[in-house]
């Protein structure tokens, strides 16, 4: 019913915050890395 339609779609924005959050947090990880191993644009431009 509507309650299902309900829980379904809150675990669905959950799910999309957590993985916003995740891809944001290893996006913020691999700047740090490559800021850290050599602040050098050299095609690391990927995204």
């Amino acid at each position: 019913g509507a309650l299902k339609a309900s829980n379904n779609a809150r675990n669905f924005a959950i799910a999309s915050a957590v993985a916003v959050l995740v891809i944001g947090v290893v996006w913020l990880f691999f700047a740090i890395l490559v800021g850290v191993s050599g602040s050098s644009s050299s095609s690391t431009t990927s995204l």
